[in-house]
């Protein structure tokens, strides 16, 4: 998944499919550009509820939906 395509998550409910078939859903909190994050690949943190984030690689995804 491309960045531009991963930062469409940020701030939208959200489920997100791994390339391992793990499915994700929540809120996209907070998006880290590929130069700000080592390896320099984006990420997106998830909201999954209970004060628990979950930070997914651009790499690591096969599918992000807006679901809200």
């Amino acid at each position: 998944m491309t960045s531009r395509e991963l930062y469409k998550g940020l701030g939208e409910k959200i489920k997100v499919t791994l390339i391992d078939g793990k499915i994700i859903n929540g809120y996209g909190e907070c998006f880290t550009m590929p130069q700000d994050n080592e390896p320099e690949i984006a990420s997106l943190a998830i909201d999954i509820g209970s004060t628990s984030l979950i930070e997914v690689m651009a790499d690591e995804v096969s599918k992000l939906e807006l679901i809200g």
